[in-house]
């Protein structure tokens, strides 16, 4: 990913937490994104990241760590067995 549009991410997630009161959480939904976008709304200070798939979310754990929470659907979390996390 080059700079301009991870600054570009950047920019846009803090402008949607600037317009949301502070109360609000606002969960990311990250199927298909990559682990250097997720890494960036990260940056950016979303802190509740939304997966469906644990196949695909298990390469950004390792680069979430515990910056942000991590969710799963009922059928993800399913999946968990067996997955090396």
């Amino acid at each position: 990913m080059d700079l301009a549009y991870r600054e570009e991410i950047i920019n846009n997630a803090k402008e949607i937490l600037d317009d949301i009161p502070n109360y609000v959480i606002l969960l990311a939904a990250v199927k298909t994104r990559s682990v250097q976008e997720v890494d960036a709304v990260i940056q950016a200070g979303i802190t509740h990241i939304g997966h469906n798939y644990v196949q695909e979310a298990a390469p950004m754990i390792q680069v979430i760590g515990n910056r942000a929470c991590l969710l799963y659907t009922s059928d993800a979390a399913d999946e968990l067995d067996g997955v090396d996390l």
